[in-house]
């Protein structure tokens, strides 16, 4: 037993490895026992427990406080905040440090405090509010989060006199996240070596270097085990469906691929729950010695990993390891009251969901290899995993989703290809001349995996750095609960009763938060963390009690009231209820009910209830059939739900009832309009039912006749399983309905949040035909801000959100930063700054440095928005240079209908680093000037006549035609003639001007042009870069041109193109690598008139001349 209580705040593997090794621990003995033997003089813990805090404070905690060395302040200044008051001590290192604070301004004091402590009375519980003790009702753990908050002091000490906690400002919003020391235990037993825990992290000498040390330590370690163990995830997956196929008696082969690769997931998130859950004292590890010794995983690992070390065979034909798991997961399923399990419901590790996992085995060998993957380190020291965040675990396995499982047909071997790391045959990659890593060899027959593009490496899911979800959660439903608070303190001022309507709690409750793209529930697993400490400081001002620590409660009440999630892979959503479940699980109780809020499906396509009546894709289309009883249906529904949220969550049998009473909802009211929705939908991708309407009269009747089910029904079942369809308002119908099944009054979600797919819809992307998909959103009016010349899944999934949100809703999102201002872009952008108030952008254009961009393993430049569904107005935006959320970059400060004025054509929204509003102001200005011309009235850009992938059949690599030119040809005011970058492609004339005719841009080669690279870096010296290119030559598509502009000349157009001003302004808008020419064609012209006489010109030349050459000279 250690001699410390370890909340999450530090790792237990530095506390137990790494700390005896550092130099603070070797305390001189000497002044350790001073130390504990005046503390110990001062002891008195029955005449402590008759007195008040303040009593406390002046017999014992000052004193000791003054004994570990630190200089205190009872009196330091009041806190500004709703119900804050001041905390008990301020702790400086000396009585000069105190001095000078005394002296500085109120507001500047605690940048000064070393350290901040609050107290209590005796003993008293630090995890909850206390009814009966009006004077100290709050809850004493969120009162240290708030003062750390508020004062911005990074280190906290809460104290009962008892029990000594040590809080870090960042990890104190969790609530139950600490460092504590049972004092009393420490004195009594009287063993210096456990008192060294307590001196150690509470003296004067321990702030800020040491615990920065130990903190610092124990995150550099989560942080190292977590990379280690992506790996080793990723080669359990590959080891356990190898042990499913090499089984004997298994019999199973390529066909059950997919079956094998689901359930080896279901079977390492089974693995990942029990580590997890004995690691954080859930399961009863070394508080039940049968368990502990006999059934526990922790004996398996430590079995297995003796054998390994001591290199004993283990069998491969033999499951012992797997009849012990079996009987362990049985267990944590059912309960065992002898054992002190309680019944870990949930489904996870229920038999009759997962028959693959009770039908077939894995042998000893690979299930201990597995194991010992999962459980230990490198250096074959065991993981700690309780100092692994939930959300850290979920990005662990959240990046295996992506993957499939391939047998060998030959031996392969990884290799570059393109920035890619893709699998070749052996064979291919030596006749390449490639570096061969033996260790990365799969031979013939063997399992690897590989994601849809044939990746070694799955790159597409972006899993969300914590900072950027903890951002988006504060700023999306931080106003929320703030106006919820201001509602309820305006109640009690009038005088209106909390029971009608204005009990914060019952508010908070009432909130509903949606990730629609959820993944491994990062977004809700913080948003519940969010939402579960406001609930606590509305719980500090009702006569509500609980029983149970308040935060744990508050979690497990949060995650099945307000938490819903939607997600396209069943996999993803097992992985995210498992990262609630950990988040939220309790001692002694059942798993959190989830599956009412929870689900799987394709979030995008679906029917919306209005729409069902008739046949789809028709115009004019005059059949309908009776929907009248779909509201009497909702009304019973909404009914039942509000019963699901109602029943607590205490016990097996209450989670029991709550699944009873959704299959109920699901199979009297909602199911059979369910078949509606998909056999609706199916229409859209190629199933034709003329008849529809009749089909959903019989369906409502259930009298559908068996001929009519399955020429009809069965086909759009086999679509609907296939595109998994979504009917938002069937699958959450109290979210858009009351308990009469009226539509709300204002219906909808009141926050959706998350990272959507940056996907691009299209053959090659998806590998697969998405014509009908394409037509199904651009069949729905609200998908129409989506929709351009290529459609993304985040503008979907944006359009989408602002669709499902109600009125003052708000939605935040991670997104491309092509948003700001991409054409394809465009109608989405005008939607945001018409339709809504975009309150803020953060903007992360830096994409070349991996270590200095938000995602790491993604080139791509991002933007954060917070958006409320309300009328526009003034936004914020701020441009970073790196990853980073920089609270010292100003603002840009804009107006919707400034940006129309500053980018009518495009609506580009400026993101450029460094940019101020003067900037901006500057460049409305320069609008001005030039009257909203624009180049493209002068002289349009185009992209170059030889496309050098469709033209393919005229060009070579051998020099027999005429040379084609690219962008590296491009300089400023210079022609490359042998540029350094890429390969010289030949294009036969004849042949190319044969297939085009006279009056395409094929013949523009007979004209002088101006040509500018297509593409230059977002970091590059400069990104406009443009040369005369004479007449005779042919571009490539890596060069845009002009040709025979109105008007100016060519040599006017290109040294506006060349100039510093014009540099200037594409910067402001640029969002990617590429200079389109829609971007030039919108660059600021003049208007030039020539009606000035010739005379005057010149002289005008002259005088400019002489001002420019005097500037030069001296710098006016």
């Amino acid at each position: 037993m250690t001699p410390y209580r370890n909340q999450k705040l530090f790792s237990n593997h530095y506390l137990e490895r790494l700390l005896p090794e550092e130099k603070e621990f070797e305390i001189n003995e000497a002044e350790l026992k001073e130390v504990y033997q005046k503390i110990r003089a001062l002891w008195d813990k029955d005449r402590f427990s008759s007195l008040n805090e303040s009593q406390l404070r002046k017999h014992f905690l000052d004193k000791v406080f003054e004994i570990l060395g630190w200089t205190v302040d009872v009196e330091p200044p009041t806190l500004i905040g709703d119900g804050i008051k001041h905390p008990d001590y301020a702790l400086f290192y000396s009585k000069n440090d105190l001095k000078v604070v005394q002296k500085t301004p109120k507001e500047k004091y605690f940048k000064h405090v070393a350290c901040l402590a609050e107290a209590k009375r005796w003993e008293r519980n630090l995890d909850k509010k206390i009814k009966s003790d009006p004077e100290d009702i709050q809850n004493p753990s969120l009162q240290m989060s708030h003062y750390l908050w508020l004062t911005e002091v990074k280190w906290g000490i809460l104290t009962n006199g008892r029990y000594w906690r040590l809080y870090e400002r960042e990890t104190s919003k969790k609530i139950d996240i600490f460092y504590e020391i049972d004092l009393e235990s420490l004195l009594e037993n009287g063993k210096l070596e456990n008192f060294r825990y307590f001196y150690l992290f509470f003296r004067k000498d321990a702030f800020p270097a040491f615990v920065e040390k130990v903190y610092q330590g124990s995150k550099d370690y989560a942080e190292a085990v977590g990379e280690e163990l992506k790996k080793n995830i990723y080669e359990s997956l590959r080891l356990l469906a190898h042990g499913f196929l090499e089984f004997p008696n298994n019999s199973l082969s390529q066909n059950d691929l997919k079956e094998i690769h689901d359930n080896s997931l279901i079977f390492l998130y089974r693995l990942l729950f029990i580590l997890y859950a004995e690691y954080n004292q859930l399961l009863p590890l070394g508080e039940n010695q049968i368990y502990t010794d006999s059934y526990s995983l922790d004996a398996i690992k430590k079995e297995i990993a003796d054998k390994l070390d001591n290199k004993r065979p283990i069998a491969t034909s033999t499951h012992g390891y797997w009849n012990c798991l079996k009987y362990l997961f049985e267990i944590i399923n059912n309960g065992n009251k002898e054992l002190d399990v309680p019944p870990y419901n949930g489904g996870l590790f229920d038999p009759k969901n997962h028959h693959f996992l009770e039908d077939y085995k894995v042998g000893d060998a690979y299930v201990a290899k597995v194991i010992d993957l999962l459980s230990r380190s490198k250096e074959k020291t065991f993981i700690d995993y309780s100092s692994l965040d939930i959300r850290h675990l979920g990005s662990i396995y959240e990046g295996l989703l992506e993957y499939k499982l391939r047998i060998a047909k030959e031996d392969l071997v990884p290799i570059k290809q393109k920035g890619r790391e893709v699998y070749v045959s052996l064979k291919e990659a030596k006749k390449q001349g490639k570096k061969i890593d033996k260790n990365k060899v799969v031979y013939t027959g063997e399992v690897y995996l590989v994601t849809d593009k044939g990746e070694r490496k799955a790159t597409g899911s972006y899993y969300t750095p914590r900072y950027i979800v903890k951002y988006i959660i504060e700023n999306t439903l931080g106003p929320l609960i703030d106006n919820i608070f201001k509602k309820a303190k305006l109640a009690k001022t009038i005088g209106v009763q909390p029971k009608h309507g204005y009990d914060p709690i019952e508010m908070i409750f009432d909130l509903k938060v949606l990730d629609p793209a959820m993944g491994s529930g990062h977004f809700l697993v913080e948003a519940t963390d969010f939402l579960a400490k406001a609930l606590i400081k509305a719980l500090g001002a009702s006569p509500k009690e609980v029983g149970e620590d308040e935060i744990r409660w508050a979690r497990r009440e949060i995650v099945e009231r307000c938490i819903f999630g939607v997600d396209l892979n069943p996999l993803a959503v097992e992985l995210a209820k498992l990262a609630l479940w950990l988040r939220t699980m309790a001692k002694g109780k059942p798993l959190n009910f989830l599956d009412h809020h929870l689900k799987v499906g394709n979030s995008l396509i679906g029917a919306k209830l209005d729409k069902i009546q008739s046949l789809p894709l028709q115009k004019d289309s005059l059949e309908f059939f009776d929907t009248s009883n779909l509201t009497q249906d909702l009304a019973k529904a909404v009914k039942s739900y509000f019963i699901i949220q109602k029943e607590p969550a205490e016990n097996v049998e209450n989670i029991k009832n709550k699944a009873k009473t959704l299959n109920y909802i699901n199979e009297m009211w909602l199911d059979k309009w369910k078949r509606i929705g998909n056999l609706w939908t199916s229409i859209h991708f190629g199933f034709e039912c003329k008849p529809y309407c009749k089909i959903c009269k019989l369906i409502l009747e259930d009298k559908l006749p068996t001929y009519f089910k399955k020429k009809f029904l069965d086909p759009a079942l086999e679509i609907t399983d296939k595109k998994q369809f979504f009917h938002w308002e069937l699958e959450f119908p109290e979210v858009f309905y009351d308990e009469f099944g009226r539509i709300r009054q204002n219906p909808g979600f009141d926050a959706v949040v998350g990272n959507p797919p940056y996907d691009v819809i299209s053959e090659k992307e998806q590998q697969k035909e998405v014509k009908e998909d394409k037509n199904f959103f651009s069949s729905l009016s609200f998908y129409k801000p989506a929709i351009g010349s290529k459609l993304n899944f985040y503008r979907l999934f944006a359009t989408l959100s602002l669709e499902l949100l109600k009125k003052n809703g708000r939605h935040g999102f991670i997104v491309p930063l092509a948003l700001l201002a991409d054409k394809q872009a465009k109608p989405l952008r005008k939607f945001l700054l018409t339709k809504t108030h975009i309150e803020k952008i953060e903007a992360f254009p830096q994409k070349d440095d991996p270590f200095n961009r938000v995602f790491f393993e993604a080139k791509l430049s991002t933007c954060v928005y917070i958006v409320e569904k309300s009328t526009p107005t003034l936004f914020f935006i701020r441009v970073h240079p790196g990853k980073d959320i920089l609270k010292g970059i100003i603002p840009l400060e804009i107006y919707p209908d400034q940006i129309e004025e500053f980018d009518s054509d495009n609506l580009s929204i400026p993101c450029y680093p460094g940019m101020t509003t003067k900037d901006f102001h500057l460049a409305l200005k320069l609008i001005k000037v030039c009257k909203g011309n624009v180049l493209k009235n002068l002289a349009p850009s185009q992209q170059g006549e030889v496309n050098l992938t469709s033209h393919a059949e005229f060009l070579s690599y051998n020099p027999n035609g005429q040379i084609v030119l690219r962008g590296a040809h491009i300089d400023r005011y210079q022609f490359n003639e042998e540029p350094k970058q890429g390969t010289p492609v030949y294009l036969n004339i004849e042949k190319f001007l044969q297939a085009h005719s006279k009056n395409t841009k094929a013949y523009d080669y007979q004209y002088t042009r101006i040509g500018y690279q297509r593409g230059a870096a977002i970091d590059n010296w400069r990104r406009i870069i443009a040369t005369i290119i004479e007449k005779g030559n042919f571009c490539s598509d890596t060069v845009n041109y002009i040709v025979n502009p109105k008007q100016l000349n060519l040599f006017a157009i290109l040294a506006f193109l060349n100039s510093s001003l014009w540099e200037w302004r594409f910067r402001l808008t640029s969002t990617n690598n590429h200079v389109n020419a829609y971007e030039i064609n919108g660059m600021p012209m003049p208007c030039i008139s020539f009606v000035t006489p010739e005379n005057e010109r010149k002289r005008l030349l002259k005088e400019f001349k002489k001002m420019y050459y005097n500037f030069l000279k001296e710098g006016n």
